[in-house]
């Protein structure tokens, strides 16, 4: 009966012990999930900057390319005018973008932090983990204990028992 009660015991231990495995398995993969949901839109943000550098690139050698074009006799004011109009937008576009890249050191803080969180996350099942096993080895030493104290009340019962009938032997004999 005891025995069969710490197999049981055990097995639930082993039980516990996967569920945890598999909750410490699910934990990992949400925070790779975090991590590649963060990344994304670095990566994006990074794609569409590269795309601005181009478009500038490409309309300055326009500009380069088709204000030499017309006679030299206007003054040079149009020119930087012409710059300044095809600047502004391109401008306007490039400010959203700057200020992702303000709210970048944010959003990596937060990721620290959940990275905290789950790391003191695993630290609690660890501990738990712990607890469960040290758990089981009480309840083993009570088993163990019990049984000693079984034994010990049988040994002495059966010492009794014998020294019980011998003495009666003796008894009877005598009379």
């Amino acid at each position: 009966m005891l025995l069969l009660l710490l197999l049981l015991l055990l097995l639930l231990l082993l039980l516990l012990l996967l569920l945890l495995l598999l909750l410490l398995l699910l934990l990992l993969l949400l925070l790779l999930l975090l991590l590649l949901l963060l990344l994304l839109p670095l990566l994006l943000l990074l794609l569409l900057l590269l795309l601005l550098l181009l478009l500038l690139l490409l309309l300055v050698l326009l500009l380069l390319v088709l204000l030499p074009l017309p006679p030299p006799p206007p003054p040079p004011p149009p020119r930087l005018l012409l710059l300044l109009l095809l600047l502004l937008p391109l401008l306007l576009l490039l400010l959203p973008l700057l200020l992702l890249l303000l709210l970048l050191p944010l959003l990596l803080l937060l990721l620290l932090l959940l990275l905290l969180l789950l790391l003191l996350l695993l630290l609690l099942l660890l501990l738990l983990l712990l607890l469960l096993l040290l758990l089981l080895l009480l309840l083993l030493l009570l088993l163990l204990l019990q049984l000693l104290l079984l034994l010990l009340l049988l040994l002495l019962l059966l010492l009794l028992l014998l020294h019980h009938h011998h003495h009666h032997h003796h008894h009877h004999h005598s009379q």
